[in-house]
């Protein structure tokens, strides 16, 4: 019997990191580098001196060293799960069933006033607001399943209070609405249902426009205008963007972080289309606006000063600058973004820059650097064909990019 099983056999997992290194006569640092950790990190890792239990680190150690995960306890029989871990099947199942929940969004069904305990947990509009706030934040953390699953009952408890109110109070549920489906339109975005999402996002900026709340607006105009984008309507979009932005400079910060948020989407808009110098020029205006910005601004707000370095990655890479977009890319402290989403962009991007070099090994490295902050991100189709593409470099593969492409449903 091998080391590896023997370890495996044992539980021992540190065992069988350091076996299996040392058959791919891996250095510390090199297997460090595949799987985004430190020499220290793998090195107190393999000394027992820190615990291996998070399966989001031990799957990216099985990726990295061409190991099945069950040497891990990864691999669950019919019926079980590890951990919380999804199986394959399960991936399957929840992404039918977020888009069966986005494309009923986006048809406008709504679930009767009879349906469901849980669209009673809404009565009011600052419950709802909390249930929004919620669902953002497993958005942030991209899982997007689970979004999915709360939509509808935002959706229907938003509606019904619209049907209850007028006045003020009809003008906040607007709003509260508006934002719901604008969160609906970006999940849409990150599933690849382009055209739904556009569906969703035209919904929200009719609710936006109802409820005068220039924040809202100005979400719901981002989430249109991307729609756009995807649908090769660049110059309608970046037309949308820039008024709706010329009308957000006032004071208010959250009024200026609409207008942050808008150039930045402009920017990047105008990057895909090869404007070099309107791109950059909008994204130094974005930057100006973050200084404008209050000292104690919400770090996971629409629009941060933290947000523009990571927007010039994705402005450069589209320009054909993949250089500039790793130098930008060195910049940004990982740990210090307040949200997994952001925080997986910056490595795609950067796996994006290194794909434009053909560097597959570097480009594997970010991507599952990726998939360690958030799982769901390297699932998306447009990352599951960035890693097919991968597949498709001239020279023999990094090791473990297979793997990683099956694990991740890109083949």
């Amino acid at each position: 019997m091998c080391a590896i099983c023997r370890a495996a056999r044992r539980g021992d997992h540190a065992g069988v990191i350091v076996a299996a290194r040392n058959r791919l006569g891996l250095t510390q640092t090199g297997l460090g580098q595949r799987v985004g950790l430190s020499h220290s990190e793998v090195s107190r890792l393999e000394n027992r001196k820190r615990a291996l239990r998070d399966v989001t680190v031990l799957r990216r150690f099985a990726v990295a060293l061409d190991l099945p995960g069950a040497v891990f306890g990864l691999d669950v029989p019919a019926g079980r799960r590890v951990c919380g871990e999804p199986t394959r099947g399960e991936d399957t199942v929840e992404r039918r069933d977020l888009l069966t929940a986005l494309v009923a969004l986006a048809a406008g069904a709504v679930l009767p006033t009879s349906a469901a305990t849980e669209q009673t947990r809404y009565r009011t509009v600052a419950a709802l607001r909390v249930g929004l706030v919620r669902t953002r934040s497993e958005f942030d953390a991209c899982r997007y399943a689970t979004v999915g699953r709360r939509l509808p009952a935002l959706v229907t408890s938003g509606h019904q209070l619209l049907a209850a109110h007028s006045g003020q109070a009809r003008e906040l549920a607007e709003s509260a609405l508006a934002d719901i489906y604008s969160l609906a339109a970006f999940t849409a975005d990150k599933t690849g249902e382009f055209t739904v999402a556009w569906v969703l996002a035209d919904r929200a900026r009719t609710h936006a426009a109802a409820s005068g709340d220039p924040v809202s607006i100005a979400t719901a105009t981002r989430e249109t205008a991307v729609a756009m984008r995807r649908a090769g309507h660049h110059d309608q979009a970046t037309d949308l963007l820039t008024t709706a932005a010329a009308g957000l400079d006032g004071g208010n910060g959250w009024e200026l972080a609409g207008r942050g948020s808008l150039l930045l989407t402009a920017a990047y808009t105008h990057a895909q289309r090869g404007h070099s110098a309107t791109a950059l020029a909008l994204a130094d205006e974005a930057a100006d606006v973050a200084g404008r910005l209050p000292a104690r601004w919400p770090a996971n707000s629409m629009f941060t000063a933290a947000q523009v370095p990571i927007y010039r990655i994705g402005i450069h890479n589209a320009l054909g600058d993949p250089a500039r977009a790793l130098t930008v890319a060195r910049g940004i402290p990982l740990g210090a973004l307040p949200t997994a989403e952001r925080r997986a962009r910056v490595c795609l991007d950067v796996a994006r820059a290194w794909f434009a070099y053909g560097n597959a090994h570097r480009c594997l490295l970010a991507l599952r650097l990726a998939d360690g902050h958030a799982p769901e991100e390297v699932r998306r189709p447009q990352t599951q064909r960035l890693t097919r593409e991968l597949l498709g470099l001239p020279g023999r593969p990094p090791d473990g990019l297979r793997a990683f492409a099956t694990m991740t449903g890109a083949v």
